[in-house]
């Protein structure tokens, strides 16, 4: 039961601040977190509320709200679906855009392949291994992103049927 999963969550922390420790690193127990994943129908049945102790500090589990639940930039969720970190992406890109759309007139088609690659397709790309598996919807979602990265670098207006000639042409691999 969860007696025995805390002990060995307790005892791996306690083997993560030796190992810092020996390493010349400070852990700060009272900035620790830890996230409680799993399906919401189990996440809903808990009758208790989980806490670890970590150095004397009593660790309580973060919801997967605001900044919580953010490690490395990869907003996670409770069932790790990715619904979080393809929204933020999305967010981030699209406001890229709006900024880059209101100044498109100035900037030469290189110049704007160059921005696109440089701050849409990383973000995109910057973990992307995390998307495999993902929902069709949620890919489809980023697909859209390339696409109007496509329509902004092309000068293209409306949405076309096949994005796929333009992005072998900024060299971007289709869906």
């Amino acid at each position: 039961g969860w007696s025995s999963v805390k002990r060995r969550i307790e005892d791996c922390l306690s083997e993560v601040k030796l190992w810092m420790s020996e390493h010349w690193l400070k852990c700060n127990e009272s900035k620790t977190e830890f996230l409680l994943l799993g399906k919401s129908s189990s996440l809903d049945k808990l009758t208790f509320s989980p806490s670890v102790d970590f150095g004397g500090v009593d660790i309580f589990p973060v919801s997967c709200t605001g900044t919580a639940g953010k490690t490395l930039g990869v907003y996670l969720d409770t069932n790790l679906n990715m619904e979080r970190q393809v929204c933020n992406v999305r967010k981030q890109c699209g406001l890229i855009l709006k900024n880059l759309w209101q100044v498109h007139r100035c900037l030469d088609h290189a110049t704007k392949v160059l921005l696109i690659k440089q701050l849409i397709i990383s973000r995109l790309d910057y973990c992307n291994v995390l998307y495999a598996g993902m929902p069709k919807r949620l890919l489809d979602s980023l697909q859209k992103t390339l696409n109007s990265c496509v329509r902004f670098v092309f000068g293209l207006h409306g949405h076309q049927e096949d994005y796929s000639r333009y992005l072998k042409q900024l060299h971007i691999l289709p869906n």
